[in-house]
Order: structure tokens, then C-alpha cells, then sequence
């Protein structure tokens, strides 16, 4: 997260000839399973908020991945626990309940930090496309439902792919990861989110992208929710390629994550790791190699 991070938990083993252990790690009451559900489960991830806001108690928030609980596809769910008893916070996320969504992520954005934001990857029209949701909560916090977001759009031939995060419909996008986070220092935070995607142009791999959701004043028929989704960068390399973050284009970029950190929390950052299995791009590498990059305001903007 921007302000509370959740990605820099470090594990650390002290080799004194006795033990040295500071604490322990214990199971936090039941299952974390959606209540009811107990298909297999998998593909967690946490955050710390409240959909309270600040000053409220920060209570942890998973996005998960399972089935039905009667059978079926997979769907994305989220729950909250407090004193280890879960409870789900809406229903299904999914944009389409009968097809498989995985790889969830989740944070917190919006004015007091009281937005959760989840992304995830579906099939729209046969293609792994990623989606983006806000819960909004009940007027007495009891519940709440999921708002999918985004502009409505269609790939080749017509095809229906909803209110999708992609470059380029298309293409098959995956791994996608989650943050809020401003640029200006005590500004609303945004939902960010990073993922890979497969090359619009032959000849090249997967590509890292960075997009950020404002909210529209005036959505449209053809748009879910009071979102959209703007990608961040300049087009690079051939056209059609996209503003990616990738170091060299033809090999694959993997495993993206985007966190906030500067002054006032308002730099984004992405880490990724580029590899080339085939050994067939320019460097000739099949090494794998990490990178990392931050986000530079246009002065002219």
C-alpha cells in the first residue's frame, strides 16, 4: 500500500548458535475461505485498511480466488477479518461468473483511504483480459457491493470484452498488481495498477504496462461504473507497441508489482524481471534480470 506498505515484510534467520526468534507468526482464527465456501481456495492477497477511513481500526482485506460454493468457475471474493472471524464483503467480483478469474490483488485509495480497490485477470471473449472494482459500502458499513470499472470495449471481429484494463484487447494480459497512491503530496490516492500483456507487434514479448483510474464526471452508456482507466507513459518502440516499461521489448516482461514511496508517498515505482527462455533477443540472454523503475511528472503537464 502507499501509505502502510505491505510488500516489504522481511524475513530474517540469526545464526548465533542459539536461537534468537523475536516473536512468531499464529493462525488468525478460522479458514480465510469465503464463509461457507469450502472449495479449494488460493491466490491471496492482504491489505490493511478500513472502509471507515483513517482513524478508524485497519482490519486486514483478502482477495482471494475460489469456486462457487457450489462448483463451477472460479471466482474472485474478498473477506475481512476481525478477532479471526472472516466475513465476505459482496459477492463475486467477477465481470462474467461463469468464466475463471484469477490472480487477484487488492488495496486501499479514495479520500481518507477508505476505497478498496481489487484487480484481476478473466477471459472476455476467449482473451485474459484485466478488470478493476471499488467496494462501496452500505450506508451502516454492515456490507456493500463490488462496482466494476472501466469503459466498455470490443476486440477484433466485434468481440465482447467488457470493461477491460488492456492495451490492447486482443492480446492476453495477466499478473496484473494493485496500489493506491497520489502524485500530489496530501492529494486523494488513485488505484494504480501494473500487469504484463502479450505484444500487439510480432516479433516482440510481454510487455509491462502501468494505467490509473480518475473518476469521470459524466460516464457514458458505454462504460461500467464512474471510472477509467488511463495508461501511463509514452509509446515506445515500434508502433503499436505501447508505452511499456520493458528494457528490451523482444523479451518477456513477468511478474510486475507497483508500490508508492517518496516524499509524501506520492512517487510510484515498478519492479519487474525481464527473461528470454529462447536466448533469440538481441542481448541473446537467457538470464533472468530485475528492474526497476519510478514515475517522472511531465513538467509540462
Amino acid at each position: 500500500m502507499s501509505r502502510f506498505p505491505r510488500r516489504s515484510l522481511i524475513l530474517a534467520a540469526l545464526a548465533t548458535g542459539a536461537s534468537a526468534a523475536t516473536g512468531a507468526f499464529v493462525l488468525d482464527g478460522q479458514i480465510a475461505n469465503p464463509p461457507g465456501n469450502l472449495q479449494p481456495s488460493g491466490e491471496p492477497a492482504i491489505a490493511l485498511g478500513s472502509s471507515k477511513g483513517v482513524g478508524n481500526a485497519r482490519i486486514p482485506w483478502i482477495a482471494q480466488s475460489a469456486p462457487n460454493p457450489g462448483g463451477g468457475a472460479r471466482q474472485v471474493f474478498a473477506v475481512t477479518s476481525k478477532n479471526g472471524v472472516y466475513t465476505q464483503v459482496g459477492d463475486s467480483l467477477n465481470f462474467n461468473p461463469e468464466v475463471d478469474a484469477d490472480h487477484p490483488d487488492i488495496d486501499f485509495a479514495g479520500s481518507g483511504d477508505k476505497v478498496p480497490w481489487s484487480s484481476w485477470e478473466e477471459k472476455a471473449g476467449g482473451v485474459d483480459q484485466i478488470f478493476a472494482s471499488r467496494f462501496l459500502p452500505n450506508a451502516d458499513f454492515s456490507n456493500g457491493v463490488w462496482e466494476i470499472n472501466g469503459a466498455l470495449r470490443t476486440g477484433t471481429g466485434s468481440a465482447q470484452r467488457g470493461p477491460s484494463l488492456n492495451v490492447n484487447v486482443d492480446k492476453a494480459a495477466s499478473q496484473s498488481r494493485l496500489a493506491g497512491g497520489t502524485l500530489k503530496a496530501g492529494g486523494d490516492p488513485v488505484p494504480w495498477v501494473t500487469w504484463k500483456e502479450e505484444a500487439a507487434v510480432p516479433g516482440y514479448g510481454e510487455q509491462i504496462f502501468v494505467t490509473k483510474g480518475l473518476k469521470d464526471a459524466s460516464p457514458g452508456a458505454t462504460q461500467r461504473g464512474s471510472f477509467t482507466w488511463h495508461l501511463q507513459g509514452p509509446d515506445r518502440g515500434p508502433a503499436g507497441l505501447g508505452p511499456t516499461l520493458n528494457i528490451e521489448a523482444q523479451r518477456d516482461g513477468v511478474h510486475p508489482d507497483i508500490a508508492f514511496t517518496g516524499p509524501g508517498n506520492t512517487v510510484p515505482w515498478v519492479v519487474w524481471y525481464e527473461e528470454d527462455p529462447a536466448g533469440t533477443a538481441p542481448t541473446n540472454a537467457k538470464t533472468q534480470k530485475v528492474f526497476a523503475a519510478k514515475f517522472v511528472v511531465d513538467p509540462a503537464l
